[in-house]
């Protein structure tokens, strides 16, 4: 998302929902990889060591503003790229600190994913709050929205462009998975509620015999 789709580049600042994810602790190691200074996190309070680890500034979710906070820090102006995995409510907040030339990209939905803490009733509220982009104001605003669903990208070139680099990365120590868990093929549906739960810290992978 951040290189292909956002050409990020040094200089740049970035906003992280999810940060302690398995999303979230890749895109800061890239942030980190290309040498962005500015880069914000959100997460659970619990989990401010595992962005501050890897160059983020922790944003805690359930008790902070995170509007207020980028607002402050950027004098106004919001970031130049923000990853949102929630969606909802959020979605419209996120827009609302993004730059001028910025990029917004959402994927996941996690708001409209029910949970032991969120039930089908508050899911389908999220779902129904999440935002409809007028073409019309992104231009008169100078803003972008990327929608992104990796399990229907049909470009086989920019895929593998995009893992070589990954890899690439990895060899070079610049990029190190943080693994969570691993559950068995059988538990997935474990492995699912684990993640909507908001249990992880990184990666959530299913093992298969």
């Amino acid at each position: 998302m951040l290189h292909h789709l956002g050409h990020l580049e040094k200089g740049q600042t970035v906003l992280i929902h999810g940060g302690a994810g398995g999303v979230g602790t890749a895109a800061l190691q890239l942030c980190q990889w290309a040498g962005i200074e500015h880069v914000w996190a959100t997460a659970s309070g619990s989990k401010a060591n595992i962005i501050e680890k890897y160059g983020g500034k922790p944003i805690d979710r359930h008790k902070e503003n995170f509007v207020s906070i980028i607002k402050s820090a950027t004098n106004g102006q919001g970031v130049d790229h923000i990853l949102d995995p929630i969606g909802g409510e959020n979605l419209k907040r996120s827009l609302s600190v993004l730059a001028e030339g910025g990029k917004l990209y959402t994927y996941g939905m996690s708001a409209a994913a029910p949970s032991s803490k969120r039930s089908i009733i508050k899911a389908f509220l999220a779902w129904r709050k999440t935002p409809k982009f007028d073409p019309l104001r992104l231009m008169t605003r100078n803003r972008a929205v990327f929608g992104i669903h990796m399990g229907t990208w049909k470009n086989e070139v920019v895929m593998a462009q995009q893992l070589n680099r990954i890899m690439e990365g990895i060899e070079q120590g610049h990029l190190k998975p943080v693994i969570d868990s691993v559950f068995e093929a059988k538990d997935a549906a474990k492995a699912h509620q684990h993640i909507h739960d908001a249990k992880n810290i990184g990666k959530v992978l299913l093992k298969f015999n």
